[in-house]
């Protein structure tokens, strides 16, 4: 009697943990939280190769008002969203030319979607930081 009643209680905590584990994670996403180091991190489709492709593909520096090219080194850093689009974008280190860091932000926000990152099974939101060479 006494082993059943050890065990009732047992799975009743385990259930209870797991109940408040799960009312954790639902509070989490409602809360749009941003992960740094989910459990399998985001990745672009194709991969790094394909990632660097892209930024190869698309990396056109701006052009001044004389017709020269202004060419910088910008980092973007940016959310990987549940979906696997990019939101939240914004300037992490300045090239200190403003046309060069509106092209960075512009190459990340038309960038195909992501496959997302996951966290205890489910595709979380994530921080990015992508330097950019604009050449």
């Amino acid at each position: 009697m006494a082993f059943r009643t050890s065990l009732l209680l047992l799975f009743t905590g385990l259930c209870a943990q797991t109940a408040q584990a799960y009312q954790f994670g639902e509070i989490m996403a409602k809360m749009n939280v941003v992960h740094l180091t989910p459990d399998i991190y985001p990745s672009f489709r194709g991969g790094d190769q394909a990632l660097l492709k892209y930024v190869g593909k698309n990396n056109q520096a701006p052009l001044s008002s004389e017709g020269k090219k202004i060419k910088g080194k910008v980092a973007v850093k940016f959310v990987i969203e549940e979906d696997g689009t990019t939101g939240e974008i914004e300037i992490y280190r300045s090239s200190h030319k403003a046309e060069v860091d509106s092209a960075g932000i512009e190459l990340v926000r038309n960038m195909p979607r992501w496959i997302p990152g996951i966290e205890d099974g489910r595709p979380v939101r994530c921080l990015y930081i992508l330097p950019i060479h604009l050449k």
